[in-house]
Protein backbone atom coordinates (compact mmCIF):
# COMPACT_ATOMS: atom_id res chain seq x y z
CA UNK A 1 0.00 0.00 0.00
CA UNK A 2 1.60 3.50 -0.99
CA UNK A 3 0.43 6.54 1.23
CA UNK A 4 -1.03 9.60 -0.08
CA UNK A 5 -0.52 13.51 0.00
CA UNK A 6 -2.52 15.83 -0.45
CA UNK A 7 -1.26 18.88 -2.81
CA UNK A 8 -3.13 22.11 -3.68
CA UNK A 9 -6.24 20.94 -2.82
CA UNK A 10 -5.89 17.43 -4.43
CA UNK A 11 -4.73 13.74 -3.04
CA UNK A 12 -1.65 12.43 -4.81
CA UNK A 13 -0.19 8.82 -4.15
CA UNK A 14 3.52 8.12 -3.45
CA UNK A 15 5.02 5.64 -5.10
CA UNK A 16 8.57 6.53 -4.09
CA UNK A 17 10.74 7.45 -1.68
CA UNK A 18 14.05 9.58 -1.24
CA UNK A 19 16.10 10.56 1.45
CA UNK A 20 19.35 12.86 1.67
CA UNK A 21 21.07 10.72 4.35
CA UNK A 22 24.88 10.75 4.86
CA UNK A 23 25.88 12.46 1.82
CA UNK A 24 23.60 9.88 -0.64
CA UNK A 25 20.76 9.94 -1.68
CA UNK A 26 19.09 6.37 -0.55
CA UNK A 27 15.24 4.84 -1.61
CA UNK A 28 13.04 4.43 0.99
CA UNK A 29 11.49 1.23 1.09
CA UNK A 30 8.71 1.30 3.80
CA UNK A 31 7.51 4.11 6.66
CA UNK A 32 7.52 3.52 9.95
CA UNK A 33 5.71 5.42 13.08
CA UNK A 34 6.73 4.78 16.54
CA UNK A 35 3.71 4.48 18.97
CA UNK A 36 3.64 3.02 22.11
CA UNK A 37 6.82 1.91 22.86
CA UNK A 38 7.03 -0.32 19.23
CA UNK A 39 7.10 0.64 15.80
CA UNK A 40 4.34 -0.25 13.35
CA UNK A 41 4.30 -0.31 9.58
CA UNK A 42 2.57 2.30 7.76
CA UNK A 43 3.19 1.70 4.09
CA UNK A 44 6.00 0.23 1.80
CA UNK A 45 7.33 1.44 -1.43
CA UNK A 46 7.40 -0.85 -4.51
CA UNK A 47 11.13 -0.58 -5.17
CA UNK A 48 11.62 -0.71 -9.55
CA UNK A 49 11.54 -3.90 -10.93
CA UNK A 50 15.12 -4.98 -11.99
CA UNK A 51 16.09 -8.36 -13.39
CA UNK A 52 19.84 -10.38 -13.95
CA UNK A 53 20.54 -13.26 -15.67
CA UNK A 54 23.17 -15.71 -14.10
CA UNK A 55 25.86 -16.76 -15.72
CA UNK A 56 26.85 -14.33 -18.05
CA UNK A 57 28.23 -14.87 -20.77
CA UNK A 58 26.53 -19.03 -20.82
CA UNK A 59 29.29 -20.84 -22.53
CA UNK A 60 29.02 -24.92 -22.87
CA UNK A 61 30.99 -27.39 -24.25
CA UNK A 62 29.12 -31.22 -24.56
CA UNK A 63 30.22 -34.32 -26.18
CA UNK A 64 28.79 -37.83 -27.40
CA UNK A 65 25.33 -36.45 -27.88
CA UNK A 66 23.89 -34.34 -30.49
CA UNK A 67 22.19 -31.83 -27.93
CA UNK A 68 24.12 -29.62 -26.08
CA UNK A 69 22.36 -27.11 -23.12
CA UNK A 70 23.11 -24.79 -20.30
CA UNK A 71 21.18 -23.93 -17.64
CA UNK A 72 20.72 -20.10 -17.09
CA UNK A 73 18.64 -18.18 -14.18
CA UNK A 74 16.61 -14.98 -13.89
CA UNK A 75 16.42 -12.75 -10.44
CA UNK A 76 14.07 -10.19 -10.17
CA UNK A 77 14.07 -7.76 -7.36
CA UNK A 78 11.85 -4.76 -6.85
CA UNK A 79 8.41 -5.16 -8.48
CA UNK A 80 5.27 -7.23 -7.14
CA UNK A 81 5.19 -10.15 -7.07
CA UNK A 82 4.07 -12.61 -8.89
CA UNK A 83 6.50 -12.26 -11.92
CA UNK A 84 6.10 -14.13 -15.45
CA UNK A 85 8.78 -14.76 -17.64
CA UNK A 86 9.19 -14.47 -21.65
CA UNK A 87 12.68 -15.91 -22.87
CA UNK A 88 13.33 -15.84 -26.54
CA UNK A 89 16.99 -16.73 -28.05
CA UNK A 90 18.62 -16.43 -31.72
CA UNK A 91 21.50 -18.55 -33.10
CA UNK A 92 19.24 -21.90 -33.54
CA UNK A 93 19.15 -22.06 -29.57
CA UNK A 94 15.98 -23.10 -27.96
CA UNK A 95 14.91 -22.49 -24.36
CA UNK A 96 13.73 -25.23 -23.10
CA UNK A 97 11.18 -23.58 -20.51
CA UNK A 98 10.56 -20.02 -22.13
CA UNK A 99 8.50 -19.00 -19.30
CA UNK A 100 10.09 -20.00 -16.22
CA UNK A 101 13.07 -18.47 -13.81
CA UNK A 102 14.97 -21.27 -14.55
CA UNK A 103 15.43 -22.63 -18.45
CA UNK A 104 18.11 -24.57 -20.38
CA UNK A 105 19.21 -23.28 -23.44
CA UNK A 106 19.68 -25.99 -26.05
CA UNK A 107 20.81 -26.51 -29.54
CA UNK A 108 20.82 -30.28 -31.51
CA UNK A 109 24.50 -29.93 -33.16
CA UNK A 110 26.91 -32.42 -35.27
CA UNK A 111 30.45 -32.91 -33.77
CA UNK A 112 32.65 -29.88 -33.92
CA UNK A 113 29.41 -27.57 -34.32
CA UNK A 114 29.08 -24.23 -32.69
CA UNK A 115 25.74 -22.33 -32.08
CA UNK A 116 25.96 -18.25 -31.22
CA UNK A 117 23.01 -15.93 -30.09
CA UNK A 118 21.91 -13.97 -27.23
CA UNK A 119 19.41 -15.27 -24.69
CA UNK A 120 16.84 -12.15 -23.81
CA UNK A 121 14.49 -12.08 -20.61
CA UNK A 122 11.82 -9.69 -19.68
CA UNK A 123 10.06 -10.07 -17.05
CA UNK A 124 6.90 -8.60 -15.80
CA UNK A 125 5.54 -7.69 -12.51
CA UNK A 126 1.75 -8.19 -11.37
CA UNK A 127 0.99 -4.47 -12.25
CA UNK A 128 2.45 -4.43 -15.58
CA UNK A 129 5.62 -3.19 -15.33
CA UNK A 130 8.84 -4.84 -16.71
CA UNK A 131 12.34 -5.18 -16.76
CA UNK A 132 14.89 -6.91 -19.25
CA UNK A 133 18.37 -8.72 -19.08
CA UNK A 134 20.42 -10.20 -22.08
CA UNK A 135 23.05 -12.51 -22.16
CA UNK A 136 25.29 -14.42 -25.07
CA UNK A 137 25.03 -17.65 -25.85
CA UNK A 138 27.47 -19.93 -27.08
CA UNK A 139 27.22 -23.85 -27.25
CA UNK A 140 29.71 -26.14 -28.89
CA UNK A 141 29.91 -29.83 -29.45
CA UNK A 142 33.57 -30.43 -29.09
CA UNK A 143 33.03 -34.37 -30.02
CA UNK A 144 34.89 -37.45 -28.84
CA UNK A 145 38.48 -36.91 -28.10
CA UNK A 146 41.28 -38.55 -30.42
CA UNK A 147 44.26 -39.91 -28.22
CA UNK A 148 46.78 -40.64 -30.36
CA UNK A 149 44.80 -42.00 -33.17
CA UNK A 150 41.90 -43.70 -30.91
CA UNK A 151 38.64 -42.15 -30.11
Amino acid sequence: MNPDIRVGGSWHSITRGDIFLGGSWRTLSRGEIYKGGDWHALFNFILPLTVAITPKPVVKNGRFSPVVSGNVTATPTGGAAPFTYAWSVTGGISATSPTNAVTTMSASLADGDTASGTATLTVTDSLGTTATDSTPVTLTNIGPIDIGGHQ
